[in-house]
């Protein structure tokens, strides 16, 4: 994304429908998976401008990774303190250090996705887990697409074949977004018949200001949570903006244990590490309210199938 669109970001973080609704779904699935533990080390990638940052303390002490300076300026606004400047395809952190790892709306900007998965495992333990979401169905392709300078859509099998090819094995895999799908993909397969040279290249985000429209999307989207939690341990919802899942961490065979440092010491082992792995510019964010998918919980020694 755009340097210069952190600052409509940050509002939009904080005011959005879409992202309130769909933080509310990470944290409930979040408070049904994770005991509460001041000890736990959480990493959130692409943390952007950090508005789930502050909603993951409860959990543990949650680490921001995002590419761009400006992003963690907005971030220290919020009152964050532990940032590091580095990309997703090079975490400049130890093997198995963090207990939960996350990365909303991330993965569709790699280039290498596969790459990009591995690096979330390889920095999560054996036991932790990885939630993360990312665009759903490729003819939903649009304009939020390219302003957020995606690489590709998804499907569930799309997602799930990738997640296998890191060593992650999902635990649960489904789409969210479900009860706006039928009006977000009508629009945007409207757009389609305007004559291209009509058409304005605009953010979705636009279409939705603050006030009762927002608030009751918002309520919306949310009530999705126990829909999830009751379907998603069957097939998932059959349809929708994103899928998601829970994953248990990488097969990755280390060659000696890792060393395991206090969590005060993780941001200075951050700041060790080779320019190289905090200089990539892969990292964007501005996932807009389409269809999306989610996916948490990474398994080292991967034996299920990828589903269809």
């Amino acid at each position: 994304m755009d340097s210069g669109f952190y600052a409509e970001y940050s509002q939009i973080e904080t005011t959005h429908w879409w992202s309130l609704g769909r933080r509310s779904i990470f944290l409930d699935l979040l408070r049904g998976r994770l005991a509460a533990h001041p000890q736990a080390r959480l990493l959130d990638v692409g943390c952007g401008t950090g508005a789930m940052l502050g909603l993951l303390q409860p959990f543990g002490t949650p680490i921001g990774v995002d590419v761009e300076a400006s992003a963690l300026g907005y971030c220290r606004d919020r009152g964050c303190e532990r940032l590091v400047q580095a990309s997703a395809n090079a975490l400049p952190f130890l093997d198995a250090t963090f207990d939960l790892v996350t990365a909303f709306d991330i993965i569709e900007h790699m280039d290498d996705d596969v790459g990009s998965l591995a690096e979330l495992g390889r920095v999560c333990r054996d036991d932790g887990q990885v939630l993360l979401s990312v665009p759903a169905y490729s003819f939903l392709w649009g304009a939020q697409d390219e302003i957020s300078h995606h690489r590709r859509r998804y499907t569930r099998g799309d997602l799930a074949g990738r997640l296998h090819a890191a060593g992650l094995r999902p635990e649960l895999l489904t789409y969210f977004n479900t009860f706006l799908f039928p009006i977000i993909a009508g629009i945007r397969l409207a757009r389609r018949f305007i004559p291209e040279g009509d058409r304005q290249l605009r953010s979705d985000f636009t279409m939705t200001k603050p006030g009762l429209t927002n608030a009751v999307l918002t309520r919306i989207l949310a009530a999705e949570s126990p829909f999830i939690r009751s379907v998603a341990s069957h097939s998932g919802c059959p349809f929708s903006a994103s899928p998601g899942r829970w994953v248990q961490s990488p097969s990755i065979r280390r060659a000696s244990s890792p060393r395991h440092l206090p969590r005060d010491d993780l941001c200075s082992q951050a700041a060790s590490a080779p320019a190289s792995a905090r200089s990539s510019r892969d990292l964007h964010h501005s996932a807009a309210p389409s269809q999306r998918f989610m996916a948490a919980h990474v398994c080292r020694n991967p034996r299920a199938s990828p589903p269809d």
